[in-house]
């Protein structure tokens, strides 16, 4: 298994949600809320792991976050 795959898998639950991904729509005028709803979902315990992953990986490499 490639590391970009492994990653992949490790950090995929720090998404957004599917709920809040559809609530958002790629809507310019909700990012503020989107982003406010982004960090409390980052902080619930779901989110945990892959958020302290993604903030490690982030000490040692550039990364590229897609939405």
């Amino acid at each position: 298994m490639n590391f970009a795959y492994k990653e992949k898998a490790s950090t995929a639950k720090a998404a957004p949600s599917i709920e809040l991904q559809r609530w958002y729509g790629h809507r310019p005028q909700r990012f503020g809320e989107f982003r406010r709803r982004c960090l409390t979902e980052l902080g619930d315990q779901r989110h945990t792991y892959a958020a302290a992953r993604l903030r490690d990986l982030a000490q040692h490499r550039s990364l590229t976050l897609l939405t």
